[in-house]
This record gives C-alpha cells, sequence and structure tokens, in this order.
C-alpha cells in the first residue's frame, strides 16, 4: 500500500512547477511515505499550530485561562488573513475565541495576540520538549508580512499597516525575503511537523477517560487542540477533494508562492498524520490543487 502511495503523490509531486515535501504516517498500520521530508519549507500560517500547542498546555496547566478577555486596539491590528482587522476596536474577546479565530479563518491579528500573551520564548521551548529541533517560531504574522512585502525593520505605525496592506494587495513582493531563505524565520520540516501531529493526536486515541497525562504535550492539550483544529474552515487543500464527511483537523497555510497543509485525515482504516509543504510555485491555485490531489491519495490508499 505505502509503495503505491507514494508513487501516486510523486507523479503529483513531478506535475507541479514548484517543490513539494510530503510526510505521511498511517497510525494503525505504521506505513510511512515521505519525499523532501527533511527539507526547510516555510510554514505561513501552519506556524500557528506550534501557538495553540503551547497556548493548551498552558490552559490545562492553568497559568491562563481560556476564559480571560482580551480589548481590541487599532494597534493590535495584523494585516493579512482574518476578520478581527475589520472590526471596531474595544471588541471584547475571549482567549478561546481568539484560539478558534486563529486556526480555522487563520486571524493574524488573533494570532499575534495569542503569541505575545503565550510567550515566543514557550512555544520555542515547547518544541524542542517535542524533540522538534528545526521548527522555529521567531516572527509574528506581522513581522512576517512586513518582511514579506520589503518593510522589515519599518516602524510599526498606522501607515506602515496601511502600506503593507496595499502591497499584500497587489502581490507587491520581495522575493529576496528572508521569509523565503532564512531557516529561522518561521520554518518547519515536513517530518518535523508530522511528528508534532502525531504527538497531538496519539494521547487522544487512548482510554477517554484518561487524565492529563504527562510528556510535551498533556492528553487534555491535545483534545483541546483537536477539537478546534476540527473546525477548520478553509477546506481548499487536503480536504477538498475528499468524500463528503471524511474528517480532518487541520491548518493550512499560504503566502505568494507558498501553499501547505497539515492534519490528521480520519479515513476509514485509521487516522493518518500528513503534512504538505508546497513552495516556488509557479502558479499558487495550482500548488493547493496538487495538495488536494495527495489528500486524495492519501484517502483512496486508506479507504478500507
Amino acid at each position: 500500500m505505502a509503495a503505491e502511495l507514494r508513487q501516486r503523490i510523486r507523479t503529483i509531486a513531478r506535475r507541479l512547477d514548484g517543490t513539494m515535501g510530503v510526510y505521511v504516517h498511517a497510525l494503525a498500520s505504521g506505513e510511512t511515505v515521505e519525499i523532501n521530508a527533511d527539507r526547510s519549507f516555510q510554514m505561513a500560517s501552519v506556524f500557528k499550530v506550534p501557538i495553540l500547542a503551547e497556548l493548551a498546555c498552558q490552559a490545562v496547566a492553568g497559568t491562563l485561562s481560556l476564559d480571560e478577555r482580551v480589548e481590541l486596539t487599532e494597534e493590535m491590528k495584523a494585516p493579512g488573513s482574518g476578520v478581527l482587522k475589520e472590526l471596531s476596536a474595544g471588541t471584547s474577546l475571549t482567549v478561546r475565541d481568539l484560539a478558534m479565530l486563529m486556526i480555522i479563518v487563520s486571524d493574524n491579528t488573533a494570532t499575534d495576540i495569542l503569541l505575545d500573551r503565550v510567550g515566543r520564548n514557550a512555544v520555542n521551548a515547547r518544541l524542542r520538549a517535542c524533540g522538534l529541533e528545526r521548527t522555529t517560531v521567531s516572527m509574528s504574522c506581522r513581522q512576517l508580512l512586513y518582511d514579506l512585502v520589503g518593510l522589515s525593520g519599518a516602524a510599526d505605525t498606522a501607515e506602515t499597516r496601511r502600506l503593507a496592506a496595499e502591497r499584500l494587495r497587489n502581490r507587491d513582493v520581495d522575493w529576496d525575503s528572508r521569509v523565503y531563505h532564512d531557516e529561522q524565520a518561521n520554518m518547519t520540516t515536513p517530518r518535523e511537523m508530522g511528528t508534532l501531529l502525531e504527538l497531538v493526536v496519539r494521547p487522544t486515541l487512548a482510554d477517554a477517560t484518561a487524565g492529563a497525562g504527562g510528556g510535551p504535550l498533556p492528553a487534555d492539550a491535545c483534545r483541546l487542540m483537536l477539537d478546534i483544529m476540527r473546525r477548520q474552515q478553509v477546506r481548499d487543500r487536503l480536504p477538498l477533494l475528499l468524500p463528503p464527511g471524511v474528517e480532518m483537523a487541520h491548518k493550512t497555510g499560504s503566502i505568494a508562492r507558498v501553499s501547505n497543509d497539515a492534519g490528521i485525515l480520519y479515513a476509514p482504516a485509521g487516522p493518518c498524520v500528513v503534512a504538505v509543504f508546497a513552495s516556488s510555485l509557479g502558479d499558487d491555485l495550482k500548488g493547493r490543487l496538487a495538495i488536494a490531489q495527495v489528500g486524495r491519495a492519501i484517502y483512496d490508499a486508506h479507504a478500507a
């Protein structure tokens, strides 16, 4: 089964005008498919999964409350994806609300608020505790997008935010920015992201009555993460070509010439951890479609 799936995914990757990295691990059979699995890729919004992991762990430990309220200010608003940048200053949301928005509609403002709340150092310490040495969260959404459009180091003013939004709309991108080339600029590998996702899903496959547990990701934190990730509303990649009713808990990510999706596909034969990253894309839409084809190939290989 793994050999046939590997060949099918290789064919999809060869046809793509770009570079694809894939890591697939079927938890029931133990079969693994790897293509460029140890190559570094820009996470884009997939970096919100490590933030969610640290937030969930802090919530379980009691050092952070999901019911804590945050009042939105104009200065908090980040460019790019999301709805909070369109809402009125003074809007009050809980930390749980922000986590939901960060994942299911990839809200950049919610992400930066939460990254500041849980702490960048804590996120990276959690990644190291999970055994991930090449996955680093060094940039907020605002920093990443400013860098992407040639505004790195610019003062964070209303005019800078306006200019960044305009350049993003016009796809006025600095292709030489560190976002694309620096392995410390929110990058990962397909294998490492797959490893993190496996640490998330495995505790939830055990006795549902089990307690918080130990290890780098307590079971209660994992259940919280998956509950949020299952509500994902951006379904134009891995789930796009799946039959109706097939469940996925996942997170997409994209910037110009980059398209990603990573999560758990609950196939009939058992859950599969999947991480697919595509970079240097000649056509972003074709990149998303190629990821969707990978999702369907994985489902077909584990349909029974």
